[in-house]
């Protein structure tokens, strides 16, 4: 709602000033990470800073550009998107 009534301030802050959101996404999603390599659901790496920040910077370019060749406009389709494509790049051993 707030990016339909006010984009001009909220666009930078998603955008070219996103720096600050995207960290914080960044060490949520390495926490999360951290959880499942304590539960088992993950194998230890030496850093999962790279992995983790893959992960956001690909989710937020989904949210902010739903729509380009993938088809990505259904719960489904997101899920087989992040099956195929991004589960790869963040259960690989490094």
């Amino acid at each position: 709602r707030l990016f339909s009534l006010e984009p001009e301030t909220v666009l930078p802050r998603l955008t070219t000033e996103a720096g600050p959101l995207i960290a914080a996404a960044v060490v949520a999603t390495m926490n999360i990470f951290e959880r499942a390599v304590e539960d088992g659901l993950r194998t230890p790496t030496a850093d999962l800073t790279p992995g983790a920040e893959v992960m956001v910077r690909v989710v937020h370019s989904i949210l902010l550009t739903p729509q380009a060749l993938v088809p990505l406009k259904t719960y489904d389709d997101l899920i087989g998107f992040a099956h195929s494509h991004l589960v790869p790049i963040v259960s690989r051993e490094s």
